[in-house]
């Protein structure tokens, strides 16, 4: 896995966690996973994950993609000219 890939993963873990807990620190699903709720705090964390991995298609085509070619800045500014 290259260090963009790397990029790309972290991007999406760092997504996924700060929308988990978003969710998580409301005070209902705070009473999902303390079992105070009907919800079983099981079904909760693996429903977060399925949709995690359902919308996190973006970085997964980010992902599979191949690599693009890095031209530098000095390219670019010349092409402008």
């Amino acid at each position: 896995m290259t260090n963009v890939k790397f990029y790309i993963a972290g991007s999406w873990l760092i997504c996924s966690a700060l929308i988990g807990h978003a969710i998580f620190s409301t005070s209902y699903m705070r009473g999902v996973l303390r079992g105070e709720a009907i919800e079983s705090a099981g079904k909760a964390l693996g429903e977060f994950a399925f949709f995690a991995v359902l919308y996190g298609w973006p970085w997964f085509v980010a992902a599979s993609l191949p690599p693009t070619p890095d031209y530098g800045i000095t390219l670019a500014y010349h092409h402008h000219m």
